[in-house]
């Protein structure tokens, strides 16, 4: 029987960059392998947008999010298939962020 195995890929975040907008570095995916993807995203006030994921040729589709009081929201994301090397873009739909901060993680046997 195959074991899963997990690796770490990628990892970033920017503070107080006036962004909604975020790029990270590039990923090169690998056919069979299933992504999974943490965004954490802050505003000062108000309620934090849930952000969407594009990039390296794959469909992101959220797992699940949930809000820590208003102003701070934690959002999973999953993507399988084939895709190209490119970044992945976090968009907050123009709202501007205080922080955002993502990770990572490809497994396989899955």
């Amino acid at each position: 029987m195959a074991t899963i195995t997990a690796s770490h890929k990628l990892a970033g975040g920017l503070a107080n960059s006036g962004q909604s907008s975020f790029t990270t570095d590039s990923l090169t995916p690998a056919t069979g392998k299933l992504y999974i993807l943490a965004v954490e995203s802050w505003l000062n006030s108000g309620s934090v947008n849930e952000p969407t994921v594009t990039g390296a040729g794959l469909t992101w589709v959220k797992i699940t999010g949930t809000l820590s009081g208003t102003n701070q929201r934690i959002t999973l994301f999953r993507a399988m298939g084939t895709g190209s090397a490119g970044a992945l873009t976090i968009d907050h739909a123009s709202q501007v962020q205080i922080l955002c901060q993502w990770h990572l993680a490809e497994f396989s046997v899955v």
